[in-house]
């Protein structure tokens, strides 16, 4: 599962008439563009705040939004999209993170990536 604005409404940076969906699914080369770590950060709340209030929740959760919420209650979902998303298209993107970051880095690594399932 992708979570790059999969279901969500407009996105702060996107014109009105574009919607996250819209924009991730069907990109044309006139729109396409990376999104930005708060248009990520956007995407993603947003898709929580649909999921946490879905009443089928309950019945039948979704692990990789549970692991999202668990990511997010832990304050690391900046450092989620920077390993999860933003590294796969810009693998350099660690070398000019600051010490603080890669610690945060670290963390989520060590809480999250290589958590037993």
């Amino acid at each position: 599962l992708r979570f790059q604005c999969l279901g969500l409404g407009p996105s702060l940076n996107h014109p009105p008439e574009v919607a996250c969906t819209d924009w991730a699914l069907n990109p044309t080369p006139e729109r396409l563009r990376r999104l930005t770590l708060t248009e990520e950060r956007e995407c993603l709340i947003q898709q929580l705040a649909v999921y946490l209030s879905d009443p089928k929740r309950k019945k039948d959760p979704e692990p990789h939004l549970e692991r999202l919420l668990k990511v997010q209650k832990a304050g690391l979902l900046d450092v989620f999209i920077v390993y999860e998303l933003l590294s796969t298209s810009e693998p350099h993107i660690t070398l000019t993170t600051d010490a603080q970051g890669l610690a945060a880095l670290e963390q989520y690594i060590q809480r999250f990536v290589f958590e037993v399932r």
